[in-house]
């Protein structure tokens, strides 16, 4: 099977979104659909960006000087709706018995390295971002007439880092230790 120029590329087929309990452990997600919260997608994307604040002083002769203070990211998926599990039960589910505490785990796979042909026959690992905790802020139904099938757009924000696992695992594993030891999980 001829692989494409440019390295052990991959499609997204298989590719979804898995969310858990707040601080899930990474290891305990997979995106063979059997976790009550895997959700297939038609498309999902993530920001991730740098917060910057001005840091303007006289040694800059007028000019604005700014200093990365921050890590922020934002996620966006449509997702079919599935009459068993229904995207917008995650906005009921909880870390807790507080309603007001949505937070999240989530692993967001990029594409299916066990199905997909080329993946198998590179080798390749499966990769994915995970957070440890993030908020769901929105999930819109919709009906098109012109697709195929009802879908739910959903919109969430993080509420902690996001790694790359495996490829960051070891700092991921890090910072987990430093949120747990200082209490910081909410």
């Amino acid at each position: 099977m001829p692989v494409i120029p440019g390295g052990k590329i991959i499609g997204g087929m298989g590719g979804g979104i898995c969310f858990g309990p707040m601080g899930t452990d990474p290891a305990n997600f997979d995106n063979d659909g059997t976790n009550d919260f895997y959700l297939d997608v038609d498309q999902w994307s993530i920001t991730r960006q740098w917060i910057n604040a001005d840091c303007t002083h006289s040694g800059t002769y007028g000019a604005v000087t700014r200093r990365n203070v921050a890590f922020d990211w934002h996620f966006q998926a449509s997702v079919p709706l599935d009459q068993v599990t229904i995207p917008e039960t995650l906005l009921a589910y909880n870390s807790g018995d507080d309603p007001n505490t949505i937070n999240l785990a989530a692993a967001f796979f990029l594409g299916d390295t066990a199905r997909n042909q080329e993946a198998i026959a590179m080798g390749m690992e499966q990769k994915f971002y995970y957070a440890p905790m993030c908020i769901i802020r929105s999930c819109q139904p919709v009906l098109n007439a012109a697709r195929d099938v009802i879908r739910c757009q959903i919109s969430g924000e993080g509420n902690s880092r996001l790694w790359l696992i495996p490829n960051e695992e070891t700092a991921c594993s890090q910072y987990l230790t430093y949120l747990k030891d200082r209490g910081w999980w909410v």
